[in-house]
């Protein structure tokens, strides 16, 4: 892994250097190191699993900061792979991991340097978007706002759970999938992410990853297969019990008409036995048929965190993005629309060409454009472009947010809210 590349190392201040992997002995120090700053022993195995294993992982793309002195590591993130699918186009995204700092170091501005680097990569690697799981407000700084949900779910007591009809439960069976089963699990995952706008891809070698790799870092995850009464692969559950709360996690579900879904949950019940979890959390959108049901047996609404997003060059992605744009406006009212669309970001000016319904070309002027169809601070543009927040939402949130009346319906037609959720790659 570690031949033929040219390992990164900056000089900072202080003694302290910032350094990519670059040896086995590195990849030992950053699990140590991150063991130690996570307090997880789950969170150390995995950034060893996705050094090593991740089939698109860099060396390059795990980076610290070490004291020379000291001889050790005081800072960290990471650069993990994505690919993600609005409708039907594909855009790369890099998901910035495993932050932290000793406590001996904060407030130095350390983080900050890695991201100088992280940002280097992103841009160096051709990622439209980046995204990061991490602590409240903090990454605010670095241009992240929050735009997709994550985590939480509903908390689903056992004494709630009902036995499916006999007849039907007996029609179905269960059993932990194989990597014989990627084909058809690959197939049931696609189908399933056909209601949301964007959503996570998985090719045969994620696929591979999860089913093959995750179980060193994560021994409690299990994928289960539905079989029909014909044996035939009809649905597929994830779990895990390595996550917040106490109880055993759902964290992943194919489509599921409403008998089997009846009987997953039942399923899940003796699998919380089994483990001896008091109860199950689903961590999947709310408009799932199992999370419908649940809701209907009592679930408790745990909310939902969110995704916080960073649009890495804001004109690349809308070039990306038009046929989407195209799209929206083919299917309204304002078929054919020749018009300059104007989004004041209070510094810059993102400007939409339209004719005749198509986007001639995208530009991000240097400078503010007040009689712009929008005003919106540019952090809020991103739940507003990816669909995150509505027009309404967004104004009655923030009064920085303005725009002409007059353009309310193509405002909601080219950016209307919509259902997105993220399955993990690992």
């Amino acid at each position: 892994m570690f031949t033929n590349i040219q390992p990164y190392s900056k000089k900072l201040h202080n003694g302290l250097v910032m350094k990519s992997i670059s040896s086995k002995e590195d990849v030992d120090r950053l699990v140590s190191f991150n063991k130690l700053i996570h307090e997880d022993e789950y969170a150390a195995r995995l950034i060893r699993s996705l050094i090593l294993e991740h089939p698109y992982s860099k060396p390059d793309y795990f980076i610290f900061i070490e004291d020379e002195k000291e001889k050790k590591i005081i800072s960290s993130l990471c650069l993990i792979p994505w690919i993600w699918r609005f409708k039907d186009v594909e855009i790369r995204t890099g998901e910035m991991g495993f932050v932290g700092t000793l406590k001996d170091y904060r407030n130095k501005g350390l983080i900050r340097s890695l991201n100088e680097r992280f940002v280097e990569l992103l841009v160096r690697d051709s990622f439209v978007i980046s995204h990061i799981q991490g602590i409240e407000y903090f990454y605010k700084q670095f241009g992240y706002e929050y735009a997709i949900p994550l985590e939480g779910g509903y908390r689903l007591n056992l004494d709630i759970i009902k036995d499916p009809p006999t007849k039907e439960k007996e029609n179905l069976k269960f059993r932990k999938a194989t990597k014989v089963d990627i084909p058809i699990l690959m197939r049931l995952y696609e189908n399933s992410l056909e209601q949301f706008e964007i959503k996570s891809t998985r090719d045969q070698k994620i696929w591979h990853f999860l089913l093959e790799i995750n179980s060193f870092w994560d021994p409690t995850m299990e994928m289960w297969v539905i079989l029909d009464q014909n044996s035939n692969i009809a649905a597929y559950f994830r779990i895990t019990q390595a996550g917040f709360g106490k109880g055993l996690i759902l964290s992943e579900v194919s489509n599921l008409n409403h008998i089997m879904a009846q009987a997953v949950l039942k399923e899940l019940r003796e699998l919380c036995k089994k483990y001896n979890k008091p109860f199950v959390r689903l961590n999947i959108h709310k408009n799932t048929t199992l999370s419908k049901i649940a809701q209907g047996l009592g679930a408790i609404d745990c909310g939902h965190y969110a995704w916080q997003i960073k649009i890495v060059d804001l004109k690349k992605f809308v070039e990306k993005m038009s046929i989407i744009f195209e799209e929206r406006i083919k299917e309204s009212p304002f078929e054919g629309l020749s018009e300059k669309f104007l989004i004041d970001m209070y510094r810059e000016t993102l400007e939409f060409n339209f004719i005749n319904g198509k986007i001639k070309d995208v530009k991000l002027l240097p400078y503010s454009i007040e009689n712009s169809i929008i005003r919106i601070p540019p952090n809020l543009i991103i739940p507003l472009i990816l669909g995150y927040r509505s027009r309404e939402e967004l104004s009655q949130y923030n009064h920085d947010f303005s725009y002409d009346k007059k353009h309310e319906l193509l405002i909601d037609l080219l950016f209307p809210k919509k259902d997105s959720f993220i399955y993990h790659i690992y």
